[in-house]
């Protein structure tokens, strides 16, 4: 079917992997890979498909104007 999103299976590795770069999105694979039992190689293959699958859509900086 045309037009219907795809659903994507997260496992908890994924789960955690998000996770990690949704409180710091320039963790780098060696910041995650300290965090979760999975090597950078790994790390690196599983944020590709997430980009991929548009799970990841972008990376974006928050700015504070109060300071």
């Amino acid at each position: 079917m045309s037009g219907m999103p795809e659903i994507v299976e997260l496992d908890d590795l994924d789960k955690q992997i998000l996770n990690i770069i949704q409180n710091n999105a320039k963790a780098s694979l060696r910041d995650i890979e300290k965090e979760i039992d999975l090597t950078t190689t790994s790390i690196r293959m599983r944020i590709n498909r997430l980009k991929e699958k548009n799970v990841i859509k972008q990376y974006v900086t928050l700015i504070d104007f109060k300071i």
